[in-house]
């Protein structure tokens, strides 16, 4: 049995513009001025989530500089802390907005909500407009499922001689390169949410929370259970 687990570093190779930290996370920025912006799933007032990243940016130096190093409430977020000084302490004096990886921007998120005592439901909902606009930004209006177009007859070929494929990214290129079953072990675009699936136990509860949204399917990815936060073992929980 051969088994291959790729990333998004397979993404960055057939395209190195799009799809790296700093790129994602300019995205996002950028997405907030679009007029066709999906504001009535992200969030009503793109201008607030554009906001909310900034002040998160203007916190980060103050992490490295220990400012927040009594803000953890979990050993998760302990570690997450740690890690995060240690990524970005030697690059404290020329830190851009677009250095920081989106996914850390979350452990800034629930540290500030922690030292400046922001709960639900305004914790919740400034950090759900910001996944899924994470989210919008990786799927880059569906260009990024055509990544495979670029694949190589000698790499499909390398592909499709392991048995099974695992993979930490969201998209389905593999699969529309080979033909083969790729397991996404931390979710994937087109496969929905227990939440926002109708047909799935949760919503087969009296309190089912589908309930209280209408589904845009033509932005069907946003209700994806894709993965992201800030601490792999959050991840390993969720899966």
């Amino acid at each position: 049995m051969k088994n291959l687990l790729v990333g998004n570093g397979i993404n960055i190779q057939f395209d190195n513009t799009n799809y790296t930290t700093q790129q994602i996370v300019l995205r996002i920025l950028k997405n907030c001025d679009r007029d066709d912006f999906p504001s009535h799933i992200i969030v009503n007032f793109p201008y607030l989530l554009k906001n909310v990243i900034g002040q998160l940016y203007l916190e980060a130096r103050k992490i490295i500089n220990g400012e927040y190093d009594s803000c953890p409430n979990c050993s998760a977020e302990k570690k997450s802390l740690q890690s995060f000084k240690e990524r970005y302490s030697d690059r404290i004096s020329t830190l851009r907005i677009t250095d920081i990886g989106f996914e850390d921007y979350y452990l800034i998120h629930d540290l500030a909500c922690h030292k400046f005592n922001i709960q639900n439901p305004d914790r919740f909902y400034s950090r759900e407009g910001m996944r899924v606009a994470y989210l919008y930004a990786i799927y880059n209006e569906g260009l990024l499922n055509k990544l495979y177009l670029n694949y190589s007859e000698k790499f499909v070929n390398f592909l499709s001689s392991f048995n099974d494929i695992f993979t930490t990214n969201y998209d389905s290129n593999i699969e529309n390169a080979t033909g083969k079953e790729v397991f996404h072990i931390h979710g994937q675009f087109d496969v929905k949410s227990d939440v926002y699936n109708a047909d799935s136990f949760r919503n087969q509860l009296p309190d089912a929370p589908i309930k209280e949204y209408e589904i845009d399917e033509n932005y069907f990815y946003l209700y994806s259970n894709a993965l992201t936060t800030h601490f792999g073992d959050y991840k390993e929980f969720q899966m």
